[in-house]
């Protein structure tokens, strides 16, 4: 039983919930069995939801399951039926294990437009009890809902923002065009991994980090909603590693939850390939401008990034056929070239597209089964304690976590 005195109230979900929301990691970090781990102890069990259609059909926890998938002429599924399964599952096991209904969520980024809609029909189909999204605004989420969902859902609807003004547009253009307001917003700091909501020359200011800081987004945020009438919970997320701290961020009544994704990234359970987890033990991290959605990001320094970006310097694709997490089993030989690159390559051909033997370099080259590092600015400290200690499991760090 968790220390946490505070407990986490969503709608459609009977029992109260640890107030920590696993981090939506992809592609497929936040994977079933990190996931799972995390609705077991007690917390939001949140998923990610790029490129599942590649991920679900060479995942080895289904080939184990003897669950078949559907495929298309290009070795995918569609996109909301690997969403809907993905989460269907996620449910069946934490609820089998624990006797309890779980809370389901998963992350959906708008920068990825071409499997936006379908992400969101696939969650709907698949019993997620919270939709987070960010990397954009997501400003007609709530219709999206409503078209799969009806009117009169439980599904908690979750923007995410690193200012106030951002989540001014959103609550304002929810409130005229959907006549709603979000259920909670994710307030997301400096110190978060993966993508980030600022422009690359503000990440690279001498005091981005101390200025962008959650807890200084979130008085930000309280300051707007108290001047504007408005009063939605929060969520704090960036930075967030140890009891302590989570503990300090929840004795602010507006925040109902903090989100935590690097500590539990850096467990055995994680979609990361341990070894590569291993290998980053002595790196930095920063922050690259080359992120395969438009937005800064924060890498590992010398982490394997799947696509030769030195060669081009306007675009940074990933294609999800390249991805190989740790609960993958791709044939070289099968892998078929997709069409497209992740998320533009601003009308230009695929750097990874071999024009000699017009194939993906993938096959022609052998780049395959390295998945793309991203680390919060919380990773340094801790990949130098995986380096002393080895990798700790999800339920230990979940334990370190919550108490």
């Amino acid at each position: 039983m968790s220390s946490l005195e505070r407990k986490l109230e969503l709608k459609g979900v009977d029992n109260p919930k640890l107030p920590l929301f696993l981090g939506g990691m992809g592609a497929d970090i936040s994977n079933m069995e990190l996931a799972v781990a995390v609705g077991i102890a007690g917390g939001v069990a949140v998923r990610s939801s790029v490129a599942m259609d590649v991920i679900t059909p060479n995942s080895e926890w289904f080939k184990d399951e003897g669950i078949s998938v559907k495929l298309d002429n290009a070795g995918r599924m569609g996109i909301a039926e690997a969403v809907e399964l993905e989460l269907k599952y996620t449910r069946e096991k934490i609820e089998g294990a624990t006797g309890e209904q779980a809370a389901v969520g998963i992350n959906i980024m708008c920068a990825l437009e071409r499997d936006y809609e379908e992400s969101v029909r696939g969650a709907v189909n698949g019993g997620a009890n919270v939709i987070i999204s960010g990397a954009g605004l997501p400003l007609d989420l709530p219709k999206l809902v409503e078209k799969y969902a009806g009117k009169n859902h439980n599904i908690s609807l979750v923007p995410i923002v690193s200012s106030a003004r951002a989540a001014k547009i959103i609550c304002n253009r929810w409130e005229s065009n959907h006549h709603c307001k979000p259920d909670l917003i994710y307030v997301e700091g400096s110190k978060a991994g993966g993508h980030l909501g600022w422009h690359y020359e503000t990440t690279q200011e001498p005091d981005f980090i101390e200025k962008y800081d959650v807890a200084r987004l979130i008085t930000e945020v309280e300051d707007w909603m108290e001047k504007s009438g408005n009063d939605v919970p929060l969520i704090a997320a960036g930075g967030l590693k140890s009891y302590e701290g989570i503990e300090k961020m929840l004795k602010n009544p507006n925040v109902v939850a903090v989100s935590v994704a690097t500590p539990l990234a850096l467990t055995q359970e994680s979609g990361f390939k341990n070894e590569y987890i291993l290998q980053l033990a002595k790196n930095t991290v920063s922050i690259s401008d080359k992120s395969p959605c438009g937005y800064p990001f924060v890498v590992a320094d010398d982490g394997p990034l799947v696509v030769a970006q030195k060669n081009d310097n306007d675009a940074f694709p990933i294609c999800p056929g390249l991805i190989a997490t740790r609960g993958m089993s791709y044939d070289p030989e099968k892998i078929k070239c997709l069409g497209y690159v992740w998320p533009i390559s601003k009308g230009k051909d695929c750097p990874a597209f071999d024009s000699e033997n017009k194939q993906c370099s993938a096959i022609t080259k052998g780049n395959v089964g390295v998945p793309l590092i991203t680390l919060g600015y919380n990773g340094e400290e801790l990949l130098k304690r995986v380096a002393k200690e080895g990798l700790p499991t999800a339920a230990q760090r979940m334990e370190e976590l919550i108490g």
